[in-house]
């Protein structure tokens, strides 16, 4: 997904809440000034570098690129079974082992 510079998504909801945190965003890029901003979450923080986050695109969420350059981005979107759930926690775990 290309994100012009000066382009922005309104504000939008994905689909129905019965499976929350069901895309993952792949940041190939995500230039400063680019912003994503969910509901009841406030700004997804992404790194100017890039990353990836599971969310819940049931929420509002909208992004506006203000940066100097396009962002593109990957979003997958699935039902998630328990292996995939398994995987997320013990990548959390890992996460906060470094924090």
């Amino acid at each position: 997904m290309k994100l012009a510079v000066g382009g922005e998504i309104p504000p939008h909801v994905d689909g129905k809440r019965t499976n929350p945190l069901n895309a993952i965003n792949i940041a190939l890029n995500n230039p400063s000034g680019c912003q994503m901003v969910q509901e009841d979450s406030g700004t997804v923080p992404f790194s100017d570098l890039g990353g990836a986050i599971l969310f819940n695109n049931t929420w509002t969420h909208a992004v506006r690129n203000t940066g100097p350059i396009d962002r593109y981005h990957i979003i997958v979107h699935g039902m998630w079974n328990r292996e995939f759930n398994n995987i997320v926690v013990q990548s959390y775990k890992k996460l906060l082992e470094l924090i």
